[in-house]
């Protein structure tokens, strides 16, 4: 293609993270560069582990839910033929490379959490989607404000976030 020619756009609404390209060390963890984005894996603690996914230039810093900073936690970083593992005292985050998936293990490799092969963490127009492998005896419990049962596992919910605080503002009550 010319450099004075467009790329045609693709009509595919979901875009997944792709394949990795190169990864860098960084002070708390690592950024990871995909074909269509990038991740950012800190340490909290040996135990707690952030995962930051984007497409912009930038990761976006701010959560409503973790207010800790990132601490200096010993880790290190093996880079395999398949895979890059972020490894600490007590657990071990493995990034597979093609296509770019993410395992949490322990230290004996069982498998805490895991992406879904085939669709891992994608965008479907401008929402995030991650898809996980439901492991043997994990619940889900709660989900706010829905009637039923608390083991919310084996069913469909929809959920939703408004910046309205109040049952007032929303008309709920």
């Amino acid at each position: 293609m010319a450099s004075s020619e467009t790329p045609k756009k693709t009509a595919s609404l979901f875009q997944s993270l792709g394949t990795i390209k190169n990864w860098q060390k960084e002070k708390h963890g690592i950024i990871v560069f995909t074909s269509n984005g990038k991740l950012r894996i800190q340490a909290y603690d040996q135990g707690t582990l952030r995962v930051t996914i984007t497409r912009n230039d930038q990761f976006e810093d701010f959560s409503y839910s973790v207010v800790k900073k990132p601490s200096s936690v010993n880790f290190e970083v093996v880079e395999q033929k398949k895979s890059i593992r972020l490894v600490t005292r007590q657990m071990v985050c493995e990034v597979q490379k093609d296509p770019a998936r993410i395992r949490f293990l322990d230290k004996k490799d069982q498998v805490l959490n895991e992406d879904d092969p085939a669709f891992g963490t994608a965008w479907m127009n401008n929402e995030v989607t991650t898809y996980k492998v439901l492991q043997e005896g994990e619940r889900f419990l709660g989900l706010g404000e829905k009637t039923g049962n608390l083991d919310r596992r084996g069913s469909g919910y929809t959920n939703w976030n408004t910046e309205k605080f109040s049952f007032y503002e929303t008309g709920y009550v």
